[in-house]
């Protein structure tokens, strides 16, 4: 069976310490939940705990200063068993925290494991961000989905987004903007470029492919995701 889009969790804010996000409309047991999850600090040295259940799929990738505030941005991948939200905690490591956010998204018919191929993230540089070809980085699998997320502390929306994306979310936040999508890459690895006036300085992009059940694709060392368990009901 072919990945199939479930839904999106609507933007949360959090406070200083945590952020309480929801599940994606539409989540069944064995579905696959993707979390990004933004903390924007005075430093860029905060950091998130990955939650029982769950796998750091990338991060932290950390964005030029925005009036002195930075985001710190990752991508979180789980199996869903129960529970209509997840908590996400963190560490300021001598910062000072304004205030974590993020958004889910869902998906059917992934695999149950190893279910990242690659993932990679990029910073706002020229209005725009690159998160360059996975081309020479992942053995590129047939089914597999581009997923994408931007996090904005300008909370400006409306970039547009090369491939263009399908089932697409925006959002314009109270710390940070958030605009997520994905695309079938087709026969190619995945690439995406942001770019508009509303890509701020200090926004920050996490891309990441994830795979079908008879996926095969080899995922390099650090992006390698173990057998996962449960996600805890929060």
């Amino acid at each position: 069976m072919a990945i199939a889009f479930v839904g999106t969790g609507a933007y949360v804010a959090g406070n200083a310490t945590s952020v309480t996000l929801n599940a994606p409309t539409g989540i069944a047991t064995g579905n696959c939940v993707i979390a990004f999850v933004t903390v924007q600090d005075d430093g860029g040295m905060s950091t998130v705990n990955t939650p029982t259940g769950w796998v750091k799929a990338f991060g932290p990738q950390v964005g030029l200063s925005q009036g002195g505030s930075y985001a710190v941005f990752y991508a979180f991948i789980a199996i869903h068993s129960a529970g209509l939200t997840y908590v996400f905690n963190g560490q300021d490591n001598g910062a000072v925290i304004a205030a974590f956010d993020g958004h889910t998204r869902g998906y059917s018919n992934t695999a149950s494991s190893s279910i990242v191929n690659y993932a990679a993230g990029a910073q706002a540089s020229g209005g725009s961000i690159v998160i360059g070809t996975f081309s020479g980085h992942e053995t590129f699998t047939s089914g597999e989905w581009y997923v994408t997320c931007k996090s904005d502390p300008s909370n400006d929306t409306g970039a547009s987004a090369s491939p263009t994306l399908s089932n697409t979310y925006s959002n314009s936040g109270t710390f940070q903007s958030y605009e997520s999508g994905d695309y079938v890459p087709g026969s190619v690895p995945g690439a995406e470029t942001w770019s508009g006036g509303s890509t701020g300085v200090g926004a920050v992009a996490i891309g990441l492919t994830i795979l079908p059940p008879a996926g095969g694709g080899v995922a390099q060392p650090w992006t390698l995701i173990p057998k996962l368990g449960p996600i805890l009901a929060q």
